[in-house]
């Protein structure tokens, strides 16, 4: 083999291999973003005509490319389908986006920010593990407004410290996020021995005679 295409294999090997050779948990996040729809959201706050979209050139775009140790999760998984189905039904709320993923818990340092694109949305979120899940949002909400006659903007930035199992919402004039993240078993628990049936120990006791 050329030196210099075993050169580049070595290279690349911590980068597809690191979290296997390590004990890095693994989590299931998921998240439901929503909009408010009745006429008085946002109607106190001032946002921002540009429509710049937040980038950061690290992030992981798991709902178009894959990547290493980032894993988009079938719809089927999702666990907030009836809380979707409940946003719908009352009314003054549209669901613009529902996603689950499986990603490594990483300190705030190497935490990979996730790129995310809905109706009319598009940003990141940033799950991070310290003694503490933390979930950051950089979001971009572009909204038409009938009375500037143009869209306006609406930022979403947005910080929770958070536990693993259980539902978090997060507020805003605008959007809403419930999010839950799940500890990601790798193993099978183990199995429990089979207890002996009545039948099974008296065919054990009849077979043993004794001397």
């Amino acid at each position: 083999m050329p030196k210099l295409i075993l050169i580049l294999l070595l290279a690349l090997l911590p980068a597809t291999s690191g979290f296997a050779q390590t004990d890095t948990p693994f989590f299931n996040v998921e998240l439901l973003l929503f909009q408010r729809t009745n006429a008085a959201a946002g109607s106190s706050e001032y946002w921002s005509r540009s429509t710049d979209i937040p980038f950061k050139a690290n992030a992981v775009n798991i709902q178009y490319q894959k990547s290493v140790g980032y894993t988009l999760l079938p719809d089927s998984s999702r666990e907030l389908s009836p809380d979707r189905i409940a946003l719908e039904r009352a009314g003054g709320y549209q669901p613009l986006l529902h996603v689950k993923w499986r990603q490594p818990g990483l300190s705030k340092k190497r935490a990979l920010p996730i790129y995310l694109k809905g109706q009319n949305l598009e940003g990141t979120v940033t799950i991070s593990l310290s003694r503490y899940l933390h979930a950051n949002f950089d979001m971009l909400l572009n909204r038409f407004s009938p009375n500037a006659g143009e869209y306006i903007s609406h930022p979403f930035q947005e910080h929770r410290k958070m536990r693993s199992n259980e539902l978090h919402y997060v507020d805003h004039p605008l959007l809403g996020a419930l999010i839950k993240i799940t500890r990601h078993q790798t193993t099978a628990p183990e199995k429990p021995p089979e207890q002996a049936t009545p039948e099974q120990t008296d065919t054990e006791e009849k077979t043993i005679q004794p001397n």
